[in-house]
């Protein structure tokens, strides 16, 4: 009832979130925001792109299709074993901090809701590898946001992250939440790839939502209800 108001001060319906309120569904909306040189032109030129009969525009289309033939290829790249632990604040602060310097970060861990429990993850595997990941949550909604520091550039960090979202998954079943949702480029084939290998479905495109070094990026929206089996 309220998206008929907040599309009359104009925002879009970007993506929905199933079951974010147990029974009930989250809708996502989004505005353009005057100033960004990437989407400014677009904005004002007049034009809209072309759609595809399911609603996306066909460059979105193509870019989701790239993801769904790269699933594979991440299947394929040999697992590792991954270990969780929970680190102090300070050492996740330090992270964020080297993350954001890099221009690798895909977050700085900012809340999204109210009335959250937030949970760090030091995801690690032999060799070195770490990865930093963020989960909160809502006890009264049993709903999770899942966030991820930075994207894999190597096979072995492509391995880790696969091992990591599914093992969090597994963790946050165990602790009874409900349902999980999560964002990743929408131009980063093989980080997005890693969503449905492991049971999520994309239910939203967020229009360049994420800043990633000194640009922005649309952002799929994935989400999964973690009672389900991951059958991707």
């Amino acid at each position: 009832d309220e998206c008929s108001a907040w599309v009359r001060m104009g925002f879009a319906r970007e993506g929905n979130i199933p079951g974010f309120y147990k029974r009930s569904d989250a809708f996502v909306l989004g505005a353009l925001v005057v100033g960004d040189d990437d989407y400014e032109e677009n904005e004002h030129s007049g034009t809209r792109p072309a759609l595809t009969e399911s609603g996306d525009d066909v460059e979105t289309d193509r870019v989701y299709q790239a993801v769904r033939r790269a699933i594979k290829d991440v299947e394929a790249v040999p697992p590792v074993a991954v270990k969780l632990s929970q680190p102090k604040q300070a050492e996740v602060d330090k992270a964020v901090a080297a993350a954001v310097r890099a221009g690798r970060a895909l977050s700085g861990f900012e809340p999204f809701g109210r009335d959250v429990v937030r949970s760090y993850f030091q995801c690690t595997a032999r060799g070195g590898l770490s990865l930093w990941a963020s989960v909160e949550t809502q006890a009264c909604f049993n709903n999770a946001f899942l966030e991820l520091l930075t994207a894999p550039k190597t096979e072995k960090e492509l391995a880790l992250t696969s091992g990591a979202v599914k093992q969090i998954c597994d963790e946050l079943l165990r602790r009874e939440v409900v349902s999980c949702f999560a964002l990743s480029p929408a131009d980063d084939t093989r980080l997005s790839a890693v969503f449905p290998l492991h049971g999520f479905r994309r239910t939203g495109l967020l229009r360049g939502h994420i800043a990633l070094g000194s640009r922005r990026v649309d952002a799929f929206l994935w989400s999964r209800k973690l009672a389900q089996p991951a059958d991707g």
